[in-house]
């Protein structure tokens, strides 16, 4: 098999999307498959290149309107996914300024999504890799879509080529989560997407939900649909910081990303504040580390609760083998449930691999983490955005007092999430 993987960004990039691709596709090149990357620009690295692992990467186009206007600098930030920040935000008054501008001009018009920048020079350069390296297999990952519509020009044109489209995160029905002016372009999105689900060989999803949806909105493309579940990502080992955990404190560690419409700390907030004055004594041995960029639409909410400050860290970007590192030494794993029943955050299997007690705050009564950790036994589910806070300061009391012996990882549960395991399921899918 020749494969072209189409990815924005990639490597060395730390995004869901390359964590879960770059060891999948160094374990294709050691199956013996010739791998091909075609990808966005990135200042300071060529247009193309062969990484460490002999992988090929093209580059062309650029991820976002913002990362174009990085493109043309030669530092690095770390909403690129290279450097911490120990400030809640690495953005600067002109880098919000931006933003606005870019809220209120690009993002209302762009179709299909915030990467359209991607689209012709990468369907361009898509067409040469086609010719030169003989590919006979793409996957194409999305969000963004971009890379669908990059792949399904080149399936149009060379029909025996096999287009797996690998879906992270769903396009024409997701309105929860921003992908392009939904009032302008919702029709547009369902015919694109249902385009691509006709001319695709293969499609995967990372959870039922999501599938389900698919196969009642696009029925003639229902037999192309599997489930590939998120994936426990290699690291190196164990990594040295200079941050400093209380002995006398319970720490509580929270590692993603907060989004409009989709995942706020709004209520957890409300929750902590009326505990503040309410319960004390629990209050003062709480400590809940953020690990994780913020941004535009979760700074002004901490910004609301600056009372909660002292129980409060942001310890912004870290990479993923720190991020590992910093998970061990929590005493409890906290996440943030969607709003949408859709969704899978990929470090729920990190905290699996934990098998650290997990606070799990929901929205929705159909919360996609919640399903997924449904046979796991050191878990408390709360939902915040009801008016039952003794009831739940009570069960989280309960919950962080209850007597625990330390645990070893959860390494033998791992297998089906393991590199082999996913990349099997991948292989099922394009050679078949």
């Amino acid at each position: 098999m020749n494969l072209l993987l189409i990815i924005t960004p990639y490597t060395p990039a730390q995004t869901p999307n390359t964590l879960r691709w770059t060891p999948l596709v160094e374990h294709f090149k050691q199956q013996g498959h010739k791998v091909v990357v075609l990808t966005t620009k990135r200042a300071g690295i060529p247009d193309t290149e062969v990484n460490s692992h002999g992988i090929k990467i093209y580059r062309a186009g650029h991820n976002t309107l913002y990362d174009f206007i990085q493109n043309l600098k030669p530092s690095q930030n770390g909403r690129r996914g290279e450097l911490k920040s120990k400030t809640k935000s690495t953005k600067s008054n002109n880098h919000l300024f931006l933003e606005k501008i870019i809220d209120k001009t690009w993002r209302k018009y762009y179709w299909p999504d915030g990467s359209q920048l991607f689209l012709k020079p990468g369907t361009k350069k898509a067409l040469e890799i086609i010719n030169r390296e003989a590919i006979s297999h793409i996957v194409s990952v999305g969000l963004p879509f971009t890379t669908h519509w990059i792949a399904k020009s080149i399936k149009e044109k060379h029909k025996d080529i096999h287009w797996h489209m690998d879906i992270q995160d769903p396009f024409c029905y997701s309105k929860e989560f921003w992908v392009n002016n939904f009032d302008r372009y919702e029709s547009k999105n369902i015919d694109a997407e249902n385009l691509s689900f006709r001319l695709s060989d293969t499609i995967s999803v990372t959870n039922p939900r999501a599938g389900q949806k698919y196969r009642d909105l696009f029925s003639s493309s229902a037999h192309k649909l599997t489930v590939i579940p998120p994936l426990f990502s290699a690291y190196t080992g164990i990594t040295d910081s200079d941050i400093v955990y209380k002995e006398e404190k319970w720490h509580l560690g929270f590692f993603g990303t907060f989004y409009q419409g989709v995942r706020s700390p709004e209520h957890f907030l409300m929750f902590l504040s009326k505990m503040q004055d309410h319960n004390k004594e629990l209050f003062a041995k709480i400590k809940i580390h953020f690990f994780g960029l913020q941004n535009k639409f979760s700074l002004p909410i901490f910004s609301r609760y600056s009372d909660l400050n002292d129980c409060l860290v942001f310890h912004g970007f870290v990479s993923r083998d720190q991020s590992i590192s910093e998970m061990k030494k929590m005493n409890f794993l906290l996440n943030f449930g969607n709003t949408t029943d859709y969704h899978l955050p990929s470090k729920v299997v990190d905290y699996l691999y934990m098998n650290k007690p997990i606070i799990n705050i929901t929205s929705i009564d159909q919360d996609s983490t919640q399903a997924f950790f449904e046979d796991y036994d050191d878990i408390i589910n709360l939902n915040l955005d009801k008016d039952n806070y003794d009831q739940n300061e009570q069960r989280l009391a309960q919950f962080l007092s209850k007597p625990r012996s330390a645990r070893p990882t959860n390494s033998e549960q791992m297998l089906p999430y393991s590199t082999s395991a996913i990349s099997k399921q991948y292989l099922d899918c394009l050679l078949t």
